[in-house]
């Protein structure tokens, strides 16, 4: 800040009439910088030396010529008394801040002092040999950690899954069979494993035999056993057993259909001789061979070539057809995957069996009542109405069924009807063993 311009004294006139003028009236003092930016800045900035220099200033300009009478005024005094506190001020918490840092430097040296040196280890220097031998160690002890923190264990395969699984297969009773209901399951258990055992019945080296049974609601049995692989020989074997325990429960061989493109309409399927033939040249024993059919009617359509679907007794003879094909009359013949259609029971209209085997209250294709549709005196309709379909709405609505409603304008046996579409869907993956 200027402060000689505090002290610059006025012109007299020098045109004054008055010979003896008035003694000049001094200057007032300097001003210590009291405005607020002044003082604003000082606090901003802070620093005692800056203070001190303001001070000096100030009084040098008040002992200078500028101000010839030496007089301050009050506020003037008290200004310059509020700059000496002020450093009073930053002197005093200077010294209190530098106390206390220069205590807390004593109280760490002396927690220094009373502290335990350990003298550091002394490392020699490691030969080559000994580096290259601990990078391959720890390389190697480093892949081991972490290769049993995140190695999972192994899967355990099927056969060790299955282990201790019990097995089971359920043989199909006909229809009205209650020859056991008298029989304890203590009873039933040990007569299947005396007729087991009379026909050395084996599976992997091992006997067969069945732990226990159970009598279902449909009154099929159900044969647990200790293994799959026995409860695979009760089924693929059950013609051999059943019939020697009950004679009411007889059982068929299951089988397994292939079928054969482009063979000549002058084989005939019905005539033993031919599948006999058919069993020697491709070296199959002829009893496995259990019958065979044409595929539609070629002989009528007047084709010189059919399909023939060939039913054997042993499942992996007919994958080996499927995959490999046969000789016939001394030329080879392709053979391919059968799939069967599910067959549709005429008395319940259900998919899945046939009325041989039916268990299930009858149900009319023609009125949807309660009885077979061959005893029906009603006439055959000139539009179908699906019995299945009525049947589940009135199982399923408490209302009034409009049997002419278009939802049910099909007969039971379309494929466009909604039932038999869910319960093909349900079974497609399942194999049918007639």
């Amino acid at each position: 800040m200027d402060y000689s311009r505090l002290f610059s004294q006025p012109q007299q006139n020098k045109t004054a009439i008055n010979p003896m003028p008035p003694p000049p009236i001094p200057d007032p003092p300097p001003l210590l910088p009291t405005r607020q930016d002044s003082h604003d800045q000082t606090h901003k900035d802070g620093s005692p030396s800056q203070i001190v220099g303001e001070m000096l200033l100030f009084l040098n300009e008040a002992l200078s010529p500028r101000n010839p009478d030496l007089t301050l005024h009050k506020h003037q005094i008290q200004a310059l008394l509020d700059q000496t506190k002020k450093l009073h001020t930053y002197l005093t918490s200077d010294k209190i801040s530098a106390d206390q840092k220069i205590d807390s430097i004593l109280e760490r040296l002396d927690r220094l002092d009373r502290r335990t040196l350990t003298p550091a280890p002394i490392i020699a220097t490691p030969s080559w040999a000994d580096v290259t031998t601990k990078k391959t160690k720890n390389t190697a002890t480093t892949k081991k950690n972490q290769s049993s923190k995140t190695s999972l264990p192994a899967v355990p395969t099927n056969q060790e899954i299955n282990e201790f699984k019990p097995a089971s297969v359920v043989i199909r009773t006909p229809p009205g069979f209650n020859n056991l209901d008298k029989m304890s399951a203590k009873d039933i258990t040990s007569q299947i494993n005396q007729i087991l055992s009379s026909i050395n019945a084996n599976a992997n080296s091992q006997p067969v035999d069945i732990a226990g049974i159970t009598i279902l609601a449909s009154k099929d049995l159900k044969l647990l056993t200790s293994s799959r692989a026995k409860a695979r020989w009760l089924l693929a074997n059950k013609h051999k057993w059943t019939e020697r325990f009950c004679t009411d429960l007889k059982t068929f061989p299951s089988r397994f259909p292939v079928l054969i493109h482009a063979v000549p309409i002058n084989f005939e399927p019905s005539n033993q001789s031919h599948l006999q033939e058919l069993g020697i040249q491709n070296r199959i024993d002829p009893s496995l061979i259990q019958s065979a059919r044409w595929l539609g009617d070629p002989i009528g359509n007047g084709k010189k070539n059919g399909s023939i679907v060939l039913h054997l007794l042993d499942k992996d003879i007919a994958t080996k057809i499927e995959r490999s094909g046969l000789f016939l009359q001394n030329e080879f013949y392709r053979g391919a995957h059968y799939v069967r259609s599910i067959p549709q029971c005429f008395k319940c209209w259900k998919i899945g069996h046939t009325a041989q085997w039916c268990k299930n209250p009858p149900l009319c294709s023609k009125c949807s009542g309660n009885h077979e549709s061959n005893t029906c005196n009603s006439p055959s309709p000139t539009t179908h109405s699906c019995c299945v379909c009525v049947t589940q709405e009135q199982a399923s609505s408490k209302k009034t069924i409009n049997t002419l409603d278009e939802k049910f304008a099909h007969p039971p046996w379309s494929e466009t009807c909604p039932q038999m579409k869910q319960a093909t869907l349900s079974r497609k993956r399942r194999r049918w063993n007639a």
